[in-house]
């Protein structure tokens, strides 16, 4: 293997709502400042400007929104705030397996919703919290929201499969018009074919590190299509979480276990995917809006072992290094568009070369992607001296 592995760019940028930085802010500042209703207005105006257009904010208020099949009721009432994300309608069967489930996963991993139960319409199932208007902190509200919205697209499928639920709603959905459904499947197949070939030549060199390397990045390459939903994106999702943070699996199972799952999705048909290619209509953005600092010391704790690559010529361990890097960014976070653009870029052009111009081009990118998180950085702690300088002078 001359030549480092393909890459290939999403087809868009995002499906996601686009946030408005500044509102999160004025959300900040407002409860700092006691404005508890205009904090808590300018914190849905920042998750979601769909949410208030058109609409005077004033209590009472009822607020609903579609996220994949869930529909999410935010309401104010005599002062008490409540979010409810109802999910899924429950079976005339299996109820009672399925609510001692439910019970299971408030306890794990929900940490600020729980599940409960409604009998209207048959039995519906919902996430729900409530609190006060004045302990509506940015912070606690936008991460309730977010841990509704998660698990209401990962929990779903689970409950449908072995309890026979149905979904609250049909998500609203916008399909793929026929020529970008055929591309997202050749490319699709693609990554996938492009993976095999690497996985045979690391497992020849019992070369393991590599192989895993190359299991999680067709992961990220596939799942970061904004047009992969459904059981495809959470099936993928899961086994992301499983390779990467479950400690109780031994490596080499791991391995096992990741390869099996790449050619099960290989062998599915593929009208199957089709299934689960569109884009949806969500509330919320579920990556981290990340601060500069966060992805700045993210960058300095990698700066060192990629440097003693180059050192030591290892160009293929530069390489995945950084690959790894720039997909897990993109994974994890929620980028502005030009970053997202500059890592795609880089990721593209330094595809299909070989090893040491690969890694040489990643680090070019790295490096300046750096440089400029770096800039940002020292702005903002400019601005932050000159505000206090002014104040106590």
């Amino acid at each position: 293997m001359e030549l480092t592995p393909s890459y290939i760019k999403p087809l868009y940028y995002s499906n996601a709502p686009v946030i408005n930085p500044q509102r999160w802010k004025d959300a900040v500042r407002a409860f700092d400042n006691g404005d508890y209703m205009e904090s808590l207005r300018a914190l849905l105006d920042y998750i979601n400007p769909a949410l208030l257009k058109g609409k005077a904010l004033h209590q009472p208020f009822e607020l609903v929104y579609p996220h994949g099949s869930t529909v999410v009721n935010l309401s104010l009432d005599k002062d008490i705030f409540r979010i409810k994300a109802s999910f899924l309608r429950l079976p005339d069967k299996h109820k009672v397996p399925l609510m001692r489930k439910a019970a299971e996963q408030n306890f794990y991993p929900l940490t600020l919703t729980q599940i409960r139960y409604h009998e209207e319409d048959g039995g519906v199932l919902c996430f729900e919290y409530q609190t006060h208007l004045n302990l509506t902190q940015p912070n606690k509200i936008h991460a309730v929201i977010k841990e509704a919205c998660i698990y209401a697209d990962e929990m779903d499928d689970e409950y449908i499969k072995r309890y026979g639920a149905t979904r609250f709603r049909k998500p609203i959905i916008t399909p793929l018009d026929e020529a970008d459904l055929d591309k997202a499947v050749r490319r699709l197949k693609k990554a996938l074919a492009d993976a095999f070939r690497y996985i045979r030549y690391f497992e020849a060199k019992r070369w393991d590190s590599y192989l895993f390397d190359t299991i999680i990045n067709t992961l990220y390459c596939i799942v970061d299509q904004v047009y992969v939903n459904g059981v495809l994106r959470t099936s993928i999702e899961k086994q992301i979480r499983f390779l990467r943070f479950d400690k109780d699996t031994a490596f080499q199972d791991k391995l096992g276990y990741g390869v099996r799952f790449l050619k099960k999705l290989d062998a599915t048909p593929v009208e199957d995917i089709q299934k689960d290619l569109y884009l949806i209509t969500k509330l919320i953005n579920t990556k981290y809006r990340p601060s500069h600092k966060m992805i700045l010391t993210r960058l300095q704790g990698e700066a060192h072992k990629i440097a003693a690559d180059f050192e030591e010529k290892n160009f293929i361990n530069a390489f995945y290094q950084l690959r790894f890097l720039f997909q897990d960014l993109l994974y994890t976070y929620n980028l502005d568009t030009s970053l997202w653009h500059k890592l795609t870029d880089a990721l593209s052009q330094a595809a299909g070369v070989p090893w040491e111009q690969g890694a040489t081009i990643l680090r070019q990118s790295f490096e300046d992607f750096l440089a400029e998180e770096e800039n940002q950085r020292n702005t903002e702690k400019s601005k932050k001296k000159g505000f206090f300088a002014r104040l106590f002078s």
